[in-house]
């Protein structure tokens, strides 16, 4: 039987024991008219302290019921007017007065119950909503922490990240490039590609997996390395959410590496995972700035390579060291403005 009804079994369950005993060994007063009190609030008390006014009344009308039964079998001579007079319904009527009675406090409390335990519900979830902002600010001091510990020796790092730049071989240029990306911004994974014959191949990568080489190198045509391509430019996915952040993203920050004064396209610097609170616009800008800094320093290493053989007393090598020294206080930005 459904656990809605199993009061229905322990008010039979009771009454049967109450008969037997009632048949048995108190045959000659059927109904127990005679004791007091009278057997049958084992069956009305029970249920009316455990259960609620549903179940009371209908113990009491079990109980009333059986016992005017028995008790007409016992007294067959009485009329009906004797029969229904106070002293012989007595039992009944205590039944319904204290049964009812018990069965409505017990509704009360159970109604007084369910409301305190909505409302525990409903603070629980408060709770728990506030421990998530609670959690989320806490996350956020630690990453403002991070910035301000970070921009207190941003220009001791920055200078020691970038002299690694100042190489002229290009694979160790590319890796320091990454290197530089990875510790200014904090990024997890990101690579350089170049061209070559047309194509775009992966010449350096930092914090891949052995399978995000499949997952990765396929995707050179999604729309942020097509669109930073086309305008020459950072590029970054747009991202509302952590959730959003954390599905599965081919690119989240790409941006072209530009060389020589016609600004042809020599590779592209990509970032494919970030965390969510890194993913901002000072990181956007620092990303630009430094794949800025890689194009110039490619662009010094090419040309580099192509005047080694001319002597130091010809014109050419000559205006070759004075253009490169001037543009040496013309190249990117001032480091205090990286913050601003």
């Amino acid at each position: 039987m459904h656990k809605k009804y199993s009061y229905l079994i322990e008010i039979l369950g009771i009454l049967i024991i109450l008969l037997v005993i009632n048949f048995i060994w108190v045959s000659d007063d059927l109904g127990f008219t005679k004791i007091s009190p009278h057997p049958f609030w084992l069956i009305v008390l029970p249920i009316a302290i455990k259960y609620q006014l549903r179940e009371a009344l209908v113990a009491v009308l079990v109980a009333s019921v059986v016992y005017l039964i028995l008790s007409f079998i016992t007294y067959p001579e009485l009329t009906l007017v004797q029969f229904f007079q106070f002293e012989h319904l007595k039992p009944v009527l205590l039944f319904v007065i204290i049964g009812g009675f018990i069965g409505q406090v017990r509704t009360s409390q159970n109604q007084k119950l369910v409301a305190l335990m909505k409302s525990k519900k409903e603070m629980d979830e408060k709770f728990l909503k506030l421990k998530k902002e609670f959690d989320e600010l806490l996350a956020w001091k630690k990453e403002l922490s991070e910035r301000i510990a970070r921009q207190s020796s941003t220009m001791t790092t920055l200078y020691e990240m970038a002299k690694k730049l100042s190489v002229f071989e290009i694979n160790q240029l590319l890796q320091a490039a990454l290197e530089l990306v990875q510790r200014v911004i904090g990024v997890k994974k990101c690579s350089i590609f170049v061209f070559e014959n047309g194509n775009l191949v992966r010449r350096s990568q930092l914090g891949w997996l052995p399978e995000d080489e499949k997952k990765f190198s396929p995707h050179l045509q999604s729309p942020i390395v097509r669109m930073a391509l086309e305008h020459k430019k950072v590029v970054s996915l747009n991202i509302t959410s952590k959730d959003e952040l954390e599905q599965a993203q081919d690119v989240m920050l790409a941006c072209p590496l530009l060389v020589g004064e016609e600004k042809k396209i020599y590779g592209l610097l990509k970032i494919e995972e970030i965390p969510f609170l890194k993913f901002n616009l000072e990181s956007i800008r620092q990303f630009e700035i430094i794949a800025n800094w890689v194009s110039h320093s490619i662009t010094l290493a090419n040309e580099i390579g192509q005047t080694r053989g001319l002597s130091d007393k010809t014109d050419l090598f000559k205006k070759y060291i004075y253009e490169n020294f001037e543009g040496v206080y013309q190249f990117g930005i001032p480091l205090s403005k990286l913050y601003s």
